[in-house]
């Protein structure tokens, strides 16, 4: 599946599912959206349970997935976010959002830090 064909059909995929959620079950956009890809899943692996979606998952196969998502789609989500974000809710709550940023990087550098110095000492003692 080409690049342009690839888009085309997660656009088009993201543009159906918000019109039906519009439609009939006026959730959020972004639940909506979150919840008929789940559902889409979810039906994509029954098939596949059953032997009918061999042809569909091959082709799944040769998307490079780590490049779709750090390339193309990471900074259409961030760009979005970033539109949503209300900045006057942030200032008002900077504290706790700073403090919150300041904990979970420190606990994901210690757990990551720790876990780089026990995989260095295994291999020096092999």
């Amino acid at each position: 599946m080409t690049a342009p064909a690839l888009l085309a059909l997660v656009f088009s995929l993201t543009a159906l599912l918000s019109y039906v959620n519009g439609r009939f079950f006026h959730l959020p956009p972004t639940l909506g959206v979150l919840l008929g890809g789940l559902l889409l899943a979810v039906t994509l692996t029954t098939l596949r349970g059953l032997g009918l979606g061999w042809a569909l998952e091959e082709q799944l196969r040769t998307i490079p997935f780590d490049q779709v998502v750090m390339g193309w789609l990471l900074s259409f989500l961030l760009f979005a976010s970033a539109m949503q974000t209300d900045a006057e809710a942030l200032l008002r709550e900077r504290w706790v959002v700073s403090a919150l940023a300041v904990v979970t990087t420190l606990t994901t550098m210690t757990v990551l830090g720790g876990r780089c110095i026990s995989l260095c000492r295994l291999r020096r003692t092999r």
